[in-house]
């Protein structure tokens, strides 16, 4: 090592290069680990990898069997950088070169680790850890792993298991079980090898996986595989013509979609909801997934990421190629596009075969099949389908909504004003300058950085040494930057050509909540958040010509299920009562109890006179604090003061004491197990450290909101698979929180309705994860259905409420 370390010096001397760190190891070693840069602790030992992050990076390595002995370490720069003091370029250019001539001196190199950006971007060139960690290259006759820096596990905890993913690759490679991963494409086939390919598969294989791409708005092509180094892409198109006759085209399509229904086939692909609405919308064309990758990944390892580059890393030994589609775009080979299209849905059959093994050995697969995968058609034919919408009551809402945000950025002027005792104070709340001079330098807030992100905003709102003026401003600019957000958002949304709109609804979306959908714009740009429209906005929802739009909704659905899962005695009373009753209200019994007054003497509506009712405040209470929200949160979505929601803030944990109880029991199975199930059977695996309370606050929530969210994914699919529901004359159209909306024609309506509740009234079984009894519950669904009173417009806003006896199951 002293030879070696003495040629070194030499030839980096020349550079002026100082070395405060460097390299450890033998020569002959055949494990080279290559980080970023010295650690203070590096400097101070003259060794690489000794700090925290060391520390971390050997504990990993241990666990596949690689130890220190075995590897030779160094860094890219060999003096003390931190991220504010970055190197030039020049100077990265010097340490690459001088990288380049240190590996050259090493005797039996078989595997080089490039541990984060910096070392990937000197040894390959390559820039984008994200997208090339977990990927295995060559390097002058040796393999190259890229991995994170083990100093961003340790600030991201989160990437935790990725991280032990990657030095298991290192040990596959070290240990010659590492096999590169070949893909033979077919391209460019013709129209008789094209249709005896699908043939084959239907007849032959039975397994296949799909893939389509789209170039200017049109399915350019439809990949097939197999297996998971076989595959064929059939193209729509050359550079500049059709690549089949109209009629051939046609055919494709049909034996496509003929493969995908065929009972004996099983149909594979990545994401397969944007495939499915894409082609239901553009094509018309209608066709069966049977296992979604992305969405199996999800149900495994919700926390993860779940885009293909990932799953390759994961699960595949082929390196990252998710680049090449951008390649095609800059050189415009055409074929390149085509081969690409087949890699896609090779990796895709490949994850796919793994990921089921895992399903099952996880004693998921069930789940995700009966479930996950059975709600998949439902949601694609949302998507397709749309909602009629009124283009002139449209506008009129964008109008609306510019006054409120107006309203907004008035109330957060006013606050400011108060808090500086300044009348004539002006300030752009859209300027993070102005908004540093006033919380800085004006507010006298401190923190460890010059911002006004979101998180030190919320610091300072928890602070008790702010005082309740500046929590004022702090609430005021929050509810503005709320509304703002919402508000470009929602002026933005475009509708389709058919002037209606469309929401692609996510299985995957709610990353601390997986079972609750999400929605958002189509892939093409139109539609939007279909979850996050005001309350206005249902008067331009139309039905369809001759149709009426039909409702329910889950009342209280997750207060309820926190009161049977944290065994609260008073809740479970008030909610039952008030399900059997009708008329008894659980939320004015919760505010008579908060408040103690007597029930009668809490009003029963929410506003009075534009002020803030009782019952408002413990409803609101109720659907906040119960997942630990702070006092400063409580304030900004009740409206209220700083001082009156503390107030109601230890009013409402006084009252329920059994909601910290719960708290604990959640964190006690989580730091136990890693793991919560809800009650419908969705797993949630932990894979960060939960050494902190932080980490531990954004689970509490998880089994209320899944399982709400489950249960109403599964109320949607057990609807329109009952044999009395009738696709021809009504179907559910879009999700709203704990709601389903459904078009009807008005003879079918109380069919249709009855159906809904039957389902969403179904008990869902709650072990308490307090007493660990199971119990049923049941949440009663509030029906609406459009009024028809004569010359009224069949829009979301126009609904009465109606009951129902459910119709028999």
């Amino acid at each position: 090592m002293s030879d070696q370390f003495l040629k070194f010096v030499d030839h980096t001397a020349s550079y002026g290069l100082e070395i405060q760190c460097a390299m450890e190891g033998d020569i002959d070693s055949e494990i080279i680990l290559i980080g970023e840069y010295p650690g203070e602790q590096e400097v101070a030992f003259n060794k690489p990898f000794v700090g925290a992050s060391g520390k971390h990076l050997w504990t990993a390595l241990r666990e596949v069997g690689i130890h220190r002995g075995m590897c030779y370490s160094t860094n890219v720069l060999k003096r003390r950088v931190s991220p504010k003091m970055s190197v030039d370029h020049r100077e990265f250019l010097l340490w690459q070169e001088a990288l380049q001539y240190e590996l050259s001196l090493l005797t039996k190199p078989k595997v080089i680790v490039c541990l984060g950006a910096t070392a990937l971007a000197a040894v390959l060139g390559f820039e984008g850890i994200t997208e090339y960690r977990g990927s295995v290259y060559d390097y002058n006759g040796c393999k190259v792993v890229v991995a994170n820096n083990p100093a961003t596990v340790l600030r991201r905890p989160e990437t935790e298991l990725i991280f032990l993913m990657d030095m298991s690759k290192v040990s596959e490679v070290y240990k010659d079980e590492f096999v590169p991963h070949i893909i033979n494409s077919t391209i460019n086939p013709s129209y008789e090898e094209a249709m005896n390919y699908m043939s084959a598969i239907k007849k032959q294989y039975k397994i296949f996986s799909m893939d389509i791409e789209v170039i200017g708005m049109e399915t350019a092509c439809i990949g097939l595989a197999h297996t998971p180094h076989d595959a064929m892409c059939i193209p729509f198109r050359s550079q500049k013509d059709l690549y089949f006759s109209l009629e051939q085209e046609y055919n494709i399509l049909r034996a496509f979609a003929d493969l995908t229904d065929d009972k004996d086939t099983f149909c594979i692909a990545q994401n397969g909801n944007f495939d499915s609405y894409f082609m239901g919308y553009k094509d018309h064309l209608r066709f069966r997934i049977d296992f979604d990758t992305l969405l199996a990944h999800h149900t495994l390892y919700p926390k993860l990421p779940h885009n293909l580059g990932f799953l390759t890393a994961q699960y595949t030994s082929h390196p990252f190629y998710k680049d090449e589609k951008e390649l095609f775009k800059e050189s415009g080979d055409i074929n390149a596009f085509w081969k690409y299209n087949c890699t896609d849905a090779a990796i895709t059959f490949a994850c796919a075969e793994k990921l089921k093994k895992e399903l099952q050995d996880q004693n998921q697969y069930q789940f995700f099949t009966t479930h996950v995968m059975a709600a998949h058609p439902h949601l694609t034919q949302a998507t397709v389908d749309g909602v009629k919408v009124n283009a002139e009551k449209k506008q009129e809402l964008n109008s609306q909504l510019r006054n409120d945000l107006e309203v907004h950025e008035a109330k957060f002027l006013n606050a400011c004003r108060t808090a500086l005792h300044d009348e004539d104070f002006i300030i752009n709340p859209k300027s993070p300058k102005q908004l540093q001079e006033l919380f800085f330098d004006k507010l006298n807030c401190r923190a460890a950085k010059r911002s006004v992100v979101a998180e030190i905003r919320e610091g300072w709102a928890k602070d008790p040494r702010v005082n309740s003026d500046t929590r004022n401003v702090i609430i005021a600019l929050d509810k503005y930057i709320e509304e703002q957000k919402f508000y470009s958002t929602y002026v933005n949304t475009q509708l389709d050509p058919d002037n209606r709109f469309r929401a692609e609804y996510k299985q995957f979306g709610v990353s601390n909540a997986p079972g609750r959908l999400s929605s958002s714009q189509t892939l093409w740009g139109s539609g939007g958040n279909a979850q996050n429209q005001p309350r206005r906005a249902r008067e331009m929802f139309e039905a369809d010509d001759g149709c009426i739009f039909i409702y329910f909704d889950l009342a209280q659905a997750e207060a309820r299920y926190v009161g049977w899962d944290a065994n609260i005695e008073q809740w479970i009373e008030d909610f039952e009562r008030a399900r059997i009753d009708g008329n008894f209200d659980a939320h004015r019994s919760l505010a008579a109890t908060m408040f103690n007054i007597p029930y009668d003497d809490v009003p029963t509506k929410d506003e009075i006179d534009g002020e803030f009712t009782l019952r408002y405040i413990a409803k609101r209470c109720r659907h906040g604090l119960n997942y630990r929200m702070h006092i400063a949160r409580l304030a900004i979505t009740t409206g209220l003061s700083y001082g009156m929601a503390a107030r109601n803030y230890y009013a409402y944990h006084k009252t329920n004491p059994e909601l910290q109880v719960w708290w604990k029991a959640v964190e006690k199975e989580v730091k136990k197990s890693r793991m919560l199930y809800n009650s419908i059977g969705r797993r949630f695996l932990f894979t960060e450290r939960l050494d902190n309370d932080g980490a531990l606050d954004s689970i509490i929530a998880y089994r209320p909101q899944s399982t709400i969210g489950d249960k109403v994914v599964r109320v949607w699919k057990q609807c329109q698979e009952d044999n009395r529901w009738n696709m021809q004359k009504a179907r559910i159209a879009i999700n709203v929180h704990d709601a389903l909306w459904g078009i009807s024609t008005p003879a079918f309506a109380n069919t249709a309705l009855s159906i809904m509740k039957a389902y969403a009234e179904e008990p869902i079984m709650v072990t308490s994860i307090v007493t660990k009894k199971t119990s049923p519950l049941i949440i009663p669904a509030d029906l609406k259905i459009s009024d028809m009173t004569e010359g009224l417009p069949r829009n979301m806003a126009n609904m009465k409420g109606i009951c129902l006896d459910a119709a028999r199951i």
